[in-house]
């Protein structure tokens, strides 16, 4: 069933609940970009941590503010796509804030040297490329705004939810948030297939963090990514071979659903890639897998 855009919560909206700072311990606390990490060092959004704080909040942007399926499937597949996009975003954002910023101190020295009409001009080609690359609607005045924010991330947030207020959804009673393992353990696919089935027979999508998506040389994990599971089953070829399956749904749009046999893919491959801590190889974190009950 297909969720009208006007009730569906927004997967960006609630990325901003991801990260674990000093705001998620003060009252009221909410979503914002302070929450969101994009500077390269894999320290981004935690599924964990957006899922458990969202909880305790209820209050979310919604898809109807900025459609994430339009990026993702232009996007999505494509980590050096992501990349350039980033990238550009990025150098938007310190070419407008320069130009703002040069503009408004030369009109404090001199109203006649500043050219507010130029500004006016060279902020719309940077607001009707960016405007197509990202599908947002951001105008003039929206786009000087956002330029003027302290961090790139809080820009980003801008021109994806520049008037979207938050809706607080009455659930009654609330869902719990539930995490597993709750202590460090070793890897064991056993455990985490009986894990997953448990949730899911109690009608329990669940998220799995932590996946390793690229790597160097080395080995050495480059990037990491979040699923989510809403099946698991067996399924045997004619020799009677058979292999554990989960069917996920990924962020990466409804192409890659449909690419990869929607959505079921080879439940120990997803396994074998859970992304340990270097110096705890073999080592299971605490809240792998997530879900709500």
């Amino acid at each position: 069933m297909k969720i009208p855009k006007d009730i569906e919560i927004s997967p960006l909206g609630v990325m901003g609940f991801g990260r674990v700072n000093s705001e998620k311990d003060q009252p009221g606390f909410t979503a914002s970009h302070t929450n969101i990490k994009l500077d390269g060092t894999g320290d981004g959004p935690s599924g964990v941590h957006a899922l458990m704080n969202a909880v305790g909040n209820f209050n979310f942007k919604l898809e109807s503010c900025y459609e994430f399926d339009k990026v993702a499937n232009t996007y999505g597949a494509n980590g050096k796509l992501v990349d350039l996009l980033v990238n550009k975003l990025k150098e938007d954002y310190e070419v407008l804030r320069a130009k703002i910023k040069k503009n408004d101190d030369t009109k404090k020295k001199s109203e006649t040297e500043a050219c507010d009409s130029c500004l006016v001009e060279e902020i719309n080609k940077y607001m009707l490329d960016i405007n197509s690359k990202l599908g947002t609607h951001i105008n003039n005045d929206g786009l000087r705004e956002a330029s003027m924010k302290g961090t790139f991330e809080e820009f980003l947030y801008h021109l994806m939810f520049p008037d979207c207020p938050s809706v607080r959804f009455l659930v009654k009673p609330r869902p719990k948030f539930k995490y597993f393992p709750e202590t460090k353990q070793n890897i064991n696919e056993d455990i985490i297939f009986e894990k997953v089935n448990e949730a899911l027979s109690a009608d329990n999508p669940l998220q799995i963090a932590d996946l390793c998506v690229l790597r160097d040389k080395n080995e050495k994990c480059l990037s990491t990514h979040v699923l989510t599971i809403t099946g698991y089953k067996e399924s045997c070829n004619k020799q009677k071979k058979c292999k554990k399956l989960f069917k996920v749904l990924n962020s990466l749009g409804e192409d890659w659903q449909v690419a990869h046999n929607d959505g079921w893919v080879d439940a120990s491959s997803i396994i074998k890639n859970i992304n340990p801590k270097a110096n705890e190889p073999g080592v299971l974190q605490p809240g792998i897998l997530s879900w709500l009950e």
